[in-house]
């Protein structure tokens, strides 16, 4: 089976994650699993980047995939909520507030993922309400993680309006 199938099956809830799991049971982790279990986010918010978790053995993120999700109102609806418990998540597990944490990784995930199969708003969405959290705890994330999420920001916005060559 191609990874676009493989993720538009997990996104529609015919489909499971390496370990079995299905996109509802993404949605009804608690926070602590959320923050214990390491190998979810691969295929909660697939990229076109193979991920540095192994374990996961996540199917990338491709055209196809994209269009598909696209083209499915569950399998929108399934990354919108995963999006929205994700922002509950960090609303309520202030953990991630710190100089490092592995979260930051996955805040970049999800900003690149996001941006592709949602568009912009919703990544931007995202990325403001994680720069006000952060902001509220005294701002005490590094400036080289935030950087990167402004650049991949700034990068999937590119993609979106790109500039006129010059001629």
């Amino acid at each position: 089976m191609s990874d676009a199938q493989k993720i538009y099956n997990f996104f529609v809830g015919a489909g499971t994650d390496h370990a079995g799991r299905t996109i509802q049971d993404y949605h009804d982790m608690s926070d602590e699993l959320l923050e214990s279990i390491h190998d979810y986010i691969q295929w909660a918010f697939p990229t076109r980047q193979p991920s540095q978790c192994q374990a996961a053995n996540a199917p990338l993120l491709s055209d196809e995939a994209v269009e598909l999700l696209q083209n499915s109102r569950l399998a929108l609806d399934n990354y919108y909520t995963m999006l929205y418990r994700m922002i509950a998540f960090y609303r309520q597990v202030p953990q991630w507030l710190t100089d490092f944490d592995h979260n930051h990784l996955r805040i970049t995930r999800i900003i690149e993922s996001s941006a592709e199969v949602l568009g912009l708003g919703s990544p931007q969405y995202f990325l403001d309400i994680i720069l006000e959290l952060n902001k509220d705890a005294g701002s005490p994330i590094n400036k080289k993680s935030i950087d990167i999420w402004l650049r991949t920001m700034d990068a999937v916005m590119a993609l979106y309006d790109p500039k006129p060559e010059e001629a």
